[in-house]
């Protein structure tokens, strides 16, 4: 008599009723592995079905290798995958996929390497995920459309949520609703190339060693509603354009509450900022209108325009009770010379209704 053979999922679902798996046609995974695209045709859907710890330095608890064309959901299912001490691989590592969700479940990498690595998918989504140190806690490179949401992340080596990329292409996203308290480096931070990205709702403890939010070469993309303590700098933006940043909170930290450098025709609004070197400061930046903020209780200036800052405009912000630092304008005729705004740029205009002490502002 021939005997049928069940597949595997359908084998474990029958044996031991795996809660959520059965009724999905969901690939349980219950140990480190493997999943090759290149070798073999991919399930669209996996769920954990139990702890995972790696046993060996060497290691990666979860390691997929697409073609490129693979949709691929990770479920978590509230389970943790945890790393080797001292080992040196991340706890999940994809590569090449066209969309990869990973969600709800803890990751803790006692390592100096990353929780999550992804490099090169067209789009990414993280969600509920509970992420302990490693290097970076989430690190995308390549990664073309990506959605980070609802995770909590602390202790990250380096940055919390790393998005990395040097292709020359723009890369949009979210970034909204995470908790990240970090005693390493900016715990939110975009290099190279960014296109309409938000990043929305996130409450950071950063360390004074970076700026707890900074994005280098940005263009539309918008920081609003994050609630920031501490950092080098609170919100440190970098050769961009076309930008905006509103209605933060940003207390506590070192230099610059936010920090614009070589940045062009955008719009900080609606901004509460104290207790740093300077609430709002530009350095070589232009056509940005700087609108109902308050900029008080900080070291020196509330709002501060160097002298590489040129035609911006600025109404409507409360600056008091800041330490003020001898402003010397070099223009005779510049509308506020400190001590809570000190313009120090070329053809800046007030609309002369800033709540300061200082006369004109």
């Amino acid at each position: 008599m021939r005997i049928a053979r069940l597949p595997v999922v359908v084998g474990l679902c029958f044996l031991f009723a795996l809660p959520g798996v059965c009724e999905e046609g969901r690939v349980p995974i219950f140990e480190p592995v493997t999943l090759d695209g290149t070798a073999t045709t991919l399930s669209s859907k996996y769920v954990v079905t139990r702890d995972i710890a790696a046993q060996a330095f060497n290691v990666t608890v979860i390691r997929l290798i697409g073609t490129g064309t693979e949709k691929i959901d990770i479920d978590l299912n509230g389970f943790s995958l945890a790393g080797f001490p001292n080992g040196d691989f991340p706890l999940i590592d994809a590569t090449n996929v066209a969309s990869l969700t990973i969600r709800n479940g803890f990751l803790f990498n006692p390592t100096l390497q990353n929780c999550v690595t992804i490099d090169s998918a067209s789009v990414v989504v993280l969600e509920d995920l509970k992420v302990q140190q490693g290097d970076a806690g989430l690190y995308l490179f390549r990664v073309a459309d990506f959605s980070i949401r609802r995770n909590q992340i602390n202790g990250a080596n380096s940055s919390a949520i790393y998005i990395a990329n040097n292709t020359g292409s723009r890369i949009t996203g979210v970034i909204e609703n995470n908790s990240i308290r970090t005693g390493g480096q900016t715990p939110i931070l975009i290099q190279d190339a960014s296109d309409s990205v938000l990043i929305r709702d996130n409450r950071i403890l950063a360390s004074s060693n970076a700026a707890a939010i900074r994005v280098n070469s940005g263009r539309s993309f918008s920081i609003v509603g994050n609630k920031i303590t501490g950092g080098s700098e609170g919100i440190a933006l970098f050769s961009g354009s076309d930008f905006h940043v509103l209605d933060n909170t940003v207390t506590n930290g070192q230099f610059g509450a936010i920090s614009l450098n070589s940045m062009s025709d955008g719009v900080v609004q609606r901004n509460v900022v104290s207790d740093y070197l300077n609430g709002i400061e530009l350095s070589g930046s232009s056509r940005i209108n700087l609108q109902n903020n308050n900029a008080s209780n900080n070291f020196i200036y509330g709002i501060f325009f160097n002298s590489t800052s040129a035609d911006n405009t600025y109404g409507r912000n409360v600056a008091r009770g800041n330490g003020g630092g001898g402003c010397a304008p070099q223009n005779a005729a510049a509308p506020c010379a400190g001590p809570d705004v000190c313009d120090q740029g070329t053809n800046n205009s007030s609309f002369g209704d800033n709540m300061g002490p200082g006369p004109g502002c």
